[in-house]
């Protein structure tokens, strides 16, 4: 465990507080505690203690600075997202939750500005709003865990992206 922060699929990034030993069953295990923090788009704050021993089993490194920098970069490409080619909301839904699950920071990246798009153009649902905070989300603290940043940062580092993205396409 040498990282400080990891990615949860469903709460997004954590960082490491500390360790903690526990008995149970008169077996001794080390727990790693793992603190998510306030979302951007506004999901309560937690904690969770997992066992360093399985750690991996349910969490992921965050990604490295050059994936970083090219989901930044995606945020203004001209290369369509799985996204995009969805023609119905729930499509659209369900394709952005494979694509947040999927960890592919760079995809995460476009589905993201698609639906922001979409958003500025014609509107999107409630539940294609959740899921493109959901993805925003994670973008964030892949951002923050990635290029050390702070989460101020990697917002305005994603909204700069695609304002001018958006500035460009209109």
């Amino acid at each position: 465990m040498s990282a400080t922060h990891y990615v949860h699929p469903l709460h997004g990034i954590c960082r490491v507080v500390g360790t903690q030993e526990r008995t149970i069953g008169g077996d001794v295990r080390t727990y790693v505690e793992l603190r998510v923090d306030a979302s951007p788009s506004g999901r309560a704050a937690l904690s969770m203690l997992l066992p360093q021993d399985e750690l991996l089993d349910h969490v992921r490194t965050t990604s490295e600075p050059a994936e970083a920098k090219a989901a930044l970069v995606a945020l203004g490409d001209d290369q369509p997202s799985k996204v995009a080619k969805a023609s119905s909301w729930r499509s659209r839904v369900a394709k952005t939750e494979k694509v947040a699950d999927s960890g592919d920071l760079v995809e995460m990246a476009r589905a993201y500005r698609d639906l922001e798009y979409r958003d500025r153009e014609r509107g999107i649902s409630s539940t294609e709003r959740r899921a493109a905070d959901r993805v925003h989300d994670l973008i964030v603290g892949e951002l923050v865990g990635a290029m050390d940043w702070t989460v101020e940062r990697a917002v305005q580092a994603v909204a700069a992206e695609l304002d001018g993205a958006v500035l460009e396409a209109a």
